[in-house]
């Protein structure tokens, strides 16, 4: 697994690190700490460049450490990044995991976030993995079995 991009500005507790695995042809993301609206902005438009550039569909985001994000911010990854990857990725079934933050707020916000995307298009397919599963994460994005399942 490759490093592509790292947040380098130090700014509060901020961490934002985007891998890709060519040889199994995914991305994993790495978010933590405070997210706020600028920093989420300018990290999401690299994570479609980068989705632009492989074309890979399926996508671990491990938002264990992530401590809080803005509305602005969710609204935004929703309504911007979401279609726009859509399109990048069309005609693909896309496959993303999403590991829970260990702020029960923000897992409950990545909920509703969840029902927001599996709306938009029945080609997305999404699912919820509790702490400290990323292997178990990786082991469905690869198999792509399953469609929507919300724990």
């Amino acid at each position: 697994m490759k490093l592509i991009y790292e947040n380098k500005k130090e700014k509060g507790n901020m961490l934002y690190q985007i891998y890709v695995d060519v040889e199994q042809e995914y991305f994993y993301i790495k978010a933590g700490g405070d997210i706020d609206q600028d920093f989420h902005t300018i990290t999401n438009l690299m994570l479609l460049e980068e989705v632009e550039k492989y074309k890979y569909s399926r996508f671990i985001f491990d938002l264990s450490k992530q401590q809080s994000t803005t509305a602005q911010s969710r609204i935004w990854f929703v309504s911007y990044v979401v279609p726009k990857g859509y399109a990048i990725l069309k005609n693909k079934d896309i496959y993303a995991a999403a590991i829970s933050s260990f702020n029960p707020i923000e897992t409950a916000f990545t909920h509703i976030i969840m029902r927001s995307i599996n709306s938009f298009n029945s080609q997305i397919n999404i699912r919820l993995f509790d702490l400290d599963s990323v292997q178990t994460a990786k082991k469905w994005i690869l198999q792509g079995k399953e469609k929507l399942v919300i724990k």
